[in-house]
């Protein structure tokens, strides 16, 4: 079945893209759209600001889908870092990472991020980050906020201190 119009694969994916912009700005991140046909495995791309002194670049690939994230994800963005240099590779997905994928993230040698970010109520829900990402920045760590009315929400530390949004 073809997709036309607002219910295009394409249309849907740049909005998911625009959605997840949006939630870096709340943590600190200042990227700007870059997928497309031939966006070489990157959506977004930007600095993440950790505290006033410290910045670093990221790449982020999105994927908006229904079932768990597979790993075949995770392989897909390390070939996209591969070949960057001191970069954060950030994959965000709308559903939850497989024990596989999650796995494949543990073991890289490359600073891989996993983020889940639901659009139905734009809420961050999970995160995950690698011992290779903590090597390279050892003051970032994940942290989670309380509330009554809902599961906790992982936020971002730097040193102690929570990473502010843009």
């Amino acid at each position: 079945m073809i997709r036309r119009g607002e219910q295009s694969f394409a249309r849907l994916g740049r909005g998911y893209e625009e959605a997840v912009q949006l939630l870096f700005l709340s943590i600190g991140i200042d990227a700007r759209l870059v997928g497309g046909r031939s966006d070489g495995g990157v959506d977004l791309q930007g600095r993440w600001r950790l505290a006033p002194e410290r910045s670093i670049p990221i790449i982020a690939q999105c994927k908006l889908i229904e079932k768990k994230c597979p790993p075949s994800f995770v392989r897909e963005l390390e070939g996209t870092v591969a070949r960057l240099s001191d970069t954060l590779a950030m994959l965000v997905s709308s559903s939850d990472a497989s024990s596989e994928a999650l796995t494949a993230i543990r073991c890289s040698p490359y600073p891989l991020l996993f983020l889940h970010y639901s659009v139905e109520q734009p809420t961050l829900k999970a995160a995950f980050l690698n011992d290779s990402l903590l090597k390279r920045h050892p003051g970032l760590h994940i942290a989670h906020r309380h509330s009554q009315f809902r599961d906790p929400i992982p936020v971002f530390t730097y040193n102690h201190a929570l990473i502010k949004p843009i």
